[in-house]
């Protein structure tokens, strides 16, 4: 992701991360921020059997803005799967 920043202009700063991690916070604790639920499956074969594991998938939503920038950002899990310039 610091790669992806870098080219918009936003640089990795402690400041920066600081903002960065008190919105993933925020955004994580906001169930408005829920855009999707998904029942998901995988094998895993790293474990004796390779049982098949089933979980819920929870993709967020949320809007990332700063004094130069703003941002759409879907989240799955805690990464940040698609980052858009707006």
């Amino acid at each position: 992701m610091q790669m992806e920043l870098r080219k918009i202009g936003i640089n990795d700063t402690p400041a920066f991360r600081e903002y960065l991690s008190n919105h993933l916070n925020s955004v994580l604790h906001d169930s408005d921020s829920i855009i999707k639920m998904e029942k998901r499956s995988y094998i895993a074969k790293e474990l004796l059997n390779k049982p098949t594991i089933e979980y819920t998938a929870t993709v967020r939503e949320s809007f990332l803005w700063d004094q130069w920038v703003a941002l759409k950002l879907n989240l799955f899990g805690m990464e940040i799967s698609y980052l858009q310039l707006l």
